[in-house]
């Protein structure tokens, strides 16, 4: 189970746009359309990544 953890963790954090979407929601109630143009990503890329984030409880 803890290497389970470990990996989920490594993966998602390992990509530091995830690390941006996640601080760009954390100060504000926002849309994806509007975290694509602070982190300068596709909306459908970071559409892809919520999906993952909220795959794994760490937003909602």
């Amino acid at each position: 189970m803890d290497n389970q953890i470990n990996k989920l963790i490594s993966d998602l954090f390992s990509d530091p746009s995830y690390i941006e979407i996640l601080c760009s929601i954390y100060e504000n109630e926002v849309t994806s359309s509007s975290i694509a143009k602070l982190v300068e990503l596709d909306e459908n890329e970071v559409i892809q990544k919520l999906d993952a984030l909220m795959e794994n409880n760490l937003v909602c």
